[in-house]
């Protein structure tokens, strides 16, 4: 029920490039305060709520879920023991799966009170409860129960707890990467109903505008193994101005940089893609031809170019770094679905006009679709401007631009008031159902109303095998569908980068731009 464990290696790409040294168990002389500089403002966050990087990293600091991405005694990283110090799966008659965690009894909260599975049931499901209204209840889909509990009806959530120190949790589908990406997020960290206390490895010590400092707990049950004893975290307004802070020297890492790195930054795998999206019920582009057309025409290098110096031109949909169930990056093992190779460009253009022709799209035809539409964020203004261009060069088709605010356009998206859009998928977990189920027939988030049986089918058999080649190739054929389709486009992977101070180690990611600060340390 488990990724291999060739699955750290890619999980978590920074431990490979900042690898954890042993002695871990030892404690500095002086205590280690650990500065880093972080690239969103926050207050402490509400685990339900969090959606920037930032938050999630400062909620993992203080919170403590079932399990923790930790260091092995190899030096790679896996789904340690956290609150749960054991777990048991039974694979049931129907199909399901039932997993019982069994809760450690020092688990405290900042109070000194025991951590329950009562904590667990309570935050679970009010996470997926609508009232709630939290960006983060799809975490949980694979729950049984998870439908009925969106709809309001949170106790057929199969979350429970037959006593203090139990709880069980019944799976509608084997769910291979449960124990790695959901029982260590950030969203499915416990919750005290009776308080907004915290149960982690650190406790809020001073909360500025600019600046967050943690001192460790010194009650956690890990304590031994926390190699940071103090944690100054300097909020920044954006990635720009993380890397211009970055040019003092009172710092020693600065993870989820913009552009500008010097040589010693490292490149971060962030969990973003950037596309276009065609409204399947807006009936000025309804041809998959069509769909198929403008996409061969998309310079996917100079679209990402036009995005700033961030971006690289995307190749599918999955972005680099997201793994598949036997523990290879996905992207890599899939391999391209889209052909980014400059040589190749002027011939993806000539097949691109034989497809209109072929389906009857000539001047006269493309001049009737009438005016046609693209929506976009005020920021995406040069990468609007590319594809107008390239689409009326190489295919004659005439595109008006439609610059909105954020606000504006996300609502725009909800209301399916669009032809066609600019915006990004951002996966929910490190795998590839992240961002596949969005484009299930009836998903909310579905905006471009992709309404395919094939595709439903594939992820419905992805969902339910044991087996994890299947598995992967199942999910790799509902992703090169769903590009084929045309209606979501991908054009841009976002890149982020990682630097270090004063020859720190130890730093840990998670692969979507969440990371530990707990065991870094000094180079030897």
């Amino acid at each position: 029920m488990t990724y291999p464990k060739k699955l750290t290696a890619l999980l978590l790409a920074l431990m490979m490039l900042l690898p954890v040294l042993g002695g871990c168990g030892q404690k500095e002389e002086t205590p280690l305060t650990v500065t880093a500089v972080l690239s969103e403002v926050c207050a402490v966050p509400d685990p339900a709520m969090v959606t920037t990087d930032t938050e999630k990293t400062v909620v993992c600091h203080l919170y403590d879920n079932l399990m923790k991405l930790w260091p092995d005694s190899e030096g790679n990283v896996a789904a340690a023991s956290a609150v749960a110090k054991r777990v048991e799966t039974e694979d049931n008659d129907d199909g399901t799966v039932t997993y019982t965690f069994t809760l450690r009894s020092d688990a405290k909260w900042s109070d000194g009170k025991a951590v329950t599975a009562g904590d667990f049931v309570y935050a679970w499901r009010r996470l997926v409860d609508p009232k709630t209204k939290s960006p983060n209840a799809s975490l949980l889909d694979m729950v049984s129960g998870y439908a009925d509990a969106r709809k309001g009806e949170g106790k057929k959530l199969a979350v429970t707890a037959p006593d203090d120190t139990t709880l069980q949790v019944v799976l509608a589908h084997p769910c291979p990467y449960f124990l790695h990406v959901v029982c260590t997020a950030a969203a499915t960290m416990p919750v005290r109903e009776d308080s907004t206390l915290t149960n982690g490895a650190y406790r809020v010590a001073e909360q500025t505008a600019d600046e967050l400092r943690l001192t460790a707990a010194a009650d956690y049950y890990d304590a031994s193994r926390i190699r940071a004893a103090e944690l100054r975290l300097v909020l920044c307004d954006g990635a720009e101005a993380a890397l211009t802070r970055c040019g003092e020297d009172d710092w020693d890492v600065a993870p989820g940089l913009a552009a500008g790195q010097d040589e010693g930054a490292q490149p971060a795998y962030y969990a973003e893609t950037g596309v276009l999206l065609i409204n399947r019920l807006a009936k000025k582009l309804t041809d998959p031809a069509l769909h198929q057309a403008m996409s061969l025409v998309i310079d996917r290098h100079a679209a990402a170019q036009a995005c700033g110096a961030d971006c690289v031109a995307a190749d599918g949909l999955i972005p680099v770094g997201i793994c598949n169930t036997q523990g290879e990056d996905f992207r890599t093992a899939s391999g391209a679905l889209i052909d980014t190779v400059a040589e190749d460009y002027e011939k993806n253009c000539q097949t691109a006009r034989e497809l209109l022709a072929q389906a009857g799209f000539d001047a006269a035809a493309l001049k009737a679709l009438g005016k046609v539409t693209l929506r976009y964020e005020q920021s995406q203004q040069a990468l609007a401007e590319e594809l107008q261009t390239v689409w009326q060069q190489k295919l004659g088709l005439t595109v008006t631009l439609l610059p909105e605010t954020a606000e504006a356009l996300q609502s725009d998206l909800q209301k399916g008031e669009f032809t066609m859009a600019l915006t990004a998928v951002r996966g929910d977990r490190n795998d590839a159902v992240g961002y596949l189920n969005t484009w299930r027939s009836g998903n909310s988030g579905n905006w471009a109303n992709v309404h395919s049986a094939a595709y439903d089918t594939l992820l419905r058999m992805a969902n339910v095998t044991t087996h994890a080649e299947a598995r992967d190739a199942y999910l790799g054929d509902a992703e090169r569908l769903l590009v084929e389709d045309g209606s979501v486009m991908p054009l841009y992977f976002t890149a982020r980068y990682v630097r270090t101070n004063h020859g720190m180690q130890g730093l840990l990611g998670d692969g979507q731009g969440v990371y530990c600060f707990a065991a870094m340390h000094p180079a030897a």
